[in-house]
């Protein structure tokens, strides 16, 4: 057969209907392509637009925030996050604290979908208690809605953390 084709995605976000604005969101940070670490940043386009831990986490996904006044848009619900690629809901996180504004040990709510190229895509963040009713093992179209932007687990403002892993 050989391998499947790759994964080809879209943007996870969208405005719920009915919202005018089209400038709902913008992208604050990008996976750091620097192994090393504290410090040596690297994202897509050669700059800094990313960041690292001393403890050695590298920064995994990008980040999407709510624009403008993030924490309005996601008490009115405004922005769901959609499936970027079709693929089948590998795990789910739901029922925590949506409303951090710092780091911490917190848990988030995120939803994990496994593409047909055995990619997985984590959306992380969502607000409580907003995770697709889909349960795991039920295969997602694109633009499939999955959830709301929230501000769970070690997160310092409403958006949508999205990561994308290889498969291994």
């Amino acid at each position: 057969d050989g391998d499947p084709t790759p994964a080809s995605f879209t943007l996870p976000l969208r405005p719920k209907d009915g919202l005018p604005d089209p400038g709902h969101h913008g992208t604050s940070y990008f996976v750091d392509l620097d192994p090393a670490f504290p410090g040596a940043l690297l994202d897509w386009d050669c700059g800094g637009r990313t960041y690292d831990l001393a403890g050695g986490y590298n920064h995994a996904g990008t980040d999407f925030f709510l624009w403008p006044f993030g924490w309005s848009q996601m008490f009115d619900e405004n922005v769901e996050v959609v499936a970027a690629a079709p693929g089948t809901i590998l795990h789910k996180e739901d029922g925590n604290f949506d409303g951090a504004c710092a780091w911490s040990d917190e848990p988030w709510n995120a939803v994990y979908v496994l593409h047909d190229d055995e990619s997985v895509a984590w959306y992380g963040h969502l607000k409580t208690d907003s995770a697709t009713d889909a349960p795991v093992g039920e295969r997602v179209e694109r633009g499939e809605r999955l959830g709301l932007v929230g501000s769970s687990g070690s997160s310092t403002s409403p958006h949508l953390h999205f990561e994308v892993h290889d498969a291994t």
